[in-house]
């Protein structure tokens, strides 16, 4: 069986453990949704490529390149009353070298009403998923509402908002503070500016907030980043998570806290989360959202490793039952090996290679 394969079983198994230990409850969804569902969400998906087909009906179709949507669709659909808390492995359809491919990805979603307590409990679930798959992980917070009462208050329209959080994302303090001179005449501008600095240690970053803490909004959101210390003092884990409000997260879908994941040898984003109540708005609902996934495909591009074989062994000449003799007197020791026909072989992924001639085995 492939390695990838036993490892992507044993990450998940140990995902569903957690998820199901809080009392979520696992979710299936079709493969196939109409395709009005994604064009009309495109900026949310953040990809323009989307595989569509016709269905015999004569209806437009797409294989899902998102989860989130379809979640939010069925439950709004469903009409379910009580808040949903949910958990799902699915697939989803990206491309990946020029080709469509199929990936797993995992996550977790809270829909209905939320509280306080949901944000406690979505961010401890995005801890120990992490760490289930690496002890040594970084999760970054962020607080988009915190960025938006500093603009309300300014009065930014929202394609300036737009333009001032590229070169906050981008961390690009240049160009950001010539947009500002040249569209706000406020003493507003310096907190603005801060925000491409306010990076780092939580504890740090959070104290230096107390000072932009101008309106209700601000405290608001204020309160809401220093509940979350609750967490990481019981997790005692404060080392692991930064507050970084150069976080990239689309405006018009977010809102609240937004996170993201990294482990140890990967600089990709593994997990990604936040409060989505605006995409909600979208489908005309008033329920509340939060949720994160994480992307599979991103942990196993990285583990590639796993891929190799300890002995390569090329077939030249010789009693084929000595050959499979050797073979299993390295697999006995917990070897990985392949045998190949000499001079028609194209592995490189190998620790070490030997030559089977003429009954032989010879290191090569």
């Amino acid at each position: 069986m492939n390695a990838n394969l036993i490892n992507e079983n044993s990450i998940i198994s140990n995902l569903i453990n957690i998820y199901e230990k809080f009392g979520f409850k696992k979710i299936k969804l079709s493969k196939f949704e109409d395709y009005n569902l994604y064009n009309d969400n495109k900026d949310f998906l953040q990809t323009e490529h989307i595989l569509t087909f016709m269905n015999l009906s004569g209806n437009l179709k797409s294989l899902r390149p998102d989860v989130t949507l379809s979640i939010v669709k069925k439950i709004l659909k469903d009409n379910e009353k009580e808040t949903q808390k949910i958990y799902y492995i699915e697939d989803i359809y990206k491309i990946v070298s020029n080709e469509y491919e199929e990936i797993p990805q995992v996550g977790v979603e809270i829909i209905g009403k939320l509280n306080k307590y949901s944000n406690l409990e979505i961010i401890s679930m995005a801890i120990e998923s992490l760490k289930s798959i690496n002890e040594n992980y970084i999760l970054e917070i962020s607080n988009i509402d915190f960025m938006s009462a500093i603009f309300d208050e300014v009065g930014i329209k929202e394609n300036l908002k737009i333009e001032i959080l590229k070169n906050i994302y981008g961390k690009n303090k240049h160009d950001l503070e010539k947009l500002l001179d040249k569209n706000i005449k406020s003493e507003y501008k310096k907190y603005i500016l801060s925000f491409i600095e306010l990076s780092g240690n939580y504890k740090n970053i959070l104290e230096k907030l107390k000072c932009m803490i101008i309106n209700d909004n601000l405290q608001k959101s204020y309160d809401e980043l220093k509940s979350l210390s609750s967490v990481f003092e019981m997790h005692n884990n404060f080392d692991k998570i930064l507050l970084d409000f150069s976080i990239e997260s689309q405006l018009g879908y977010y809102n609240g806290i937004i996170f993201k994941g990294y482990i140890k040898g990967n600089n990709d984003i593994i997990l990604s989360g936040g409060r989505y109540d605006k995409l909600l708005n979208k489908f005309n609902s008033d329920k509340n959202a939060i949720g994160f996934a994480i992307y599979m495909d991103k942990l196993y591009e990285k583990n590639k490793s796993s891929d190799y074989i300890d002995i390569l062994i090329l077939y030249k000449s010789g009693d084929e039952k000595i050959l499979l003799n050797e073979v299993r007197k390295f697999m006995n020791q917990n070897k990985k090996v392949r045998v190949d026909i000499y001079g028609d072989n194209s592995i490189s992924n190998y620790k070490e290679k030997y030559i089977f001639d003429n009954g032989n085995l010879i290191k090569s």
